[in-house]
Formats: structure tokens, C-alpha cells, sequence
């Protein structure tokens, strides 16, 4: 059974990582290459796909290495509502996802590998629906995390294509004060899908 790291640990161990640690990077890659594996090997199950063991560690080895990018920009963003386990997991699958979808049709499955015969055209569509699926729960998630106002100035422009003046009328706000009560909403719903 995998140990569950308290919030605190996690914490103390993300600003170790921020502050440049050297140990910490070690420490953070010994605790949740597990994790990490994991959810790359059932993300790419559910495409049909069983990994080869070197596959893997390159997949995993992705994952990790745009946790560094941009001066770890995504672990910068991380917070601490969910656990960095649960937030692992979901940067794992995604990655995933985003590799299998971005070789597919390619002559090989990774650098090294011949395309895997599970990579057939209906797989491919498999596999977009899969991107798109995870990317909508995704959606939904941040979605209820958000203030009631935002979810109904988003829902109204994006889902039911409404124009600035039928939102205000709808909304009962007027037409000017929409475009920033928009952008606003947007800025939260972003922020929320860093961790959704």
C-alpha cells in the first residue's frame, strides 16, 4: 500500500523544491515516481496501449521534466486545495494522453519503438475522445469551483453563444460591464483548471 504523504509533508517539501533545495528534487522524485508511473500505465491501458518498461520511464521522465520547465512555472502554480498527489496524477495522465495523441500516425510510437499495432485508426479516434473526455471533466470540475456569477457569465457566452447585450439583459447588468465580469470569470476558471 502506497503511503499517503500528509499536506504539511507536501508542503514542506514543494517550497524546498521552490527554494532550490538540493536534496529536495531526490526526495520529490523518490516519493512519487510510483505515483507518477502509475497513472502514465493506466492512461495509456485505457488506449489500448501497454507500455514497454523503457516507454514508461520516458514517459515518466516528460512528466518530471515539465515540472522543471520554465523555472517550474506548473509546480509555481500548484495549490493546495487538492493533494499534489491527486495533482500529480492528473499533469501524469494528461501528459499521457497529449504524447499518445501527438505520435499517432507517426512511423514510431516513441523515438526508439515501432508504432505498437493497438495505434489503429479507431484507436487514434479512441484516443481523442479519451483527450477530449478528460479534458471536459477537467472543465467541470473548475466549473463548480466557481462563484455562481461566473459559472452563469461563462455558461451564457460559451454554451449558449449569447452576445454581450442579451448576457447583460439576462443578467440583468448592463452591456459594458459584461466584457470585464467575463474576463474576470475567465481568470478564475484558469486558475481553477491548474488544479481541476
Amino acid at each position: 500500500m502506497a503511503n499517503v504523504t500528509p499536506p504539511d509533508d507536501e508542503s514542506r517539501l514543494l517550497q524546498a523544491l521552490l527554494d532550490r533545495q538540493r536534496s529536495a528534487w531526490v526526495e520529490f522524485v523518490r516519493r512519487y515516481d510510483g505515483i507518477v508511473a502509475a497513472a502514465v500505465r493506466r492512461a495509456a491501458l485505457q488506449c489500448g496501449v501497454e507500455l514497454r518498461r523503457a516507454d514508461l520511464e520516458d514517459l515518466c521522465a516528460e512528466v518530471f521534466a515539465g515540472l522543471l520547465h520554465d523555472d517550474m512555472s506548473a509546480l509555481r502554480r500548484f495549490e493546495s486545495r487538492c493533494r499534489l498527489s491527486t495533482w500529480l496524477t492528473i499533469i501524469a495522465r494528461r501528459t499521457c494522453f497529449k504524447r499518445l495523441r501527438a505520435v499517432c500516425g507517426r512511423e514510431g510510437f516513441l523515438p526508439h519503438d515501432p508504432l505498437p499495432d493497438a495505434l489503429l485508426p479507431q484507436s487514434i479516434d479512441l484516443l481523442e475522445r479519451m483527450v477530449a473526455d478528460e479534458d471536459r471533466r477537467s472543465l467541470e470540475r473548475a466549473m463548480r469551483r466557481l462563484r455562481e456569477g461566473d459559472r452563469a457569465i461563462l455558461e451564457l457566452f460559451f454554451r449558449e453563444e449569447l452576445s454581450y447585450r442579451q448576457i447583460g439583459e439576462r443578467l440583468g447588468i448592463s452591456t459594458n460591464a459584461v466584457g470585464p465580469k467575463l474576463f474576470r470569470a475567465q481568470q478564475r476558471l484558469k486558475r481553477a483548471m491548474q488544479w481541476a
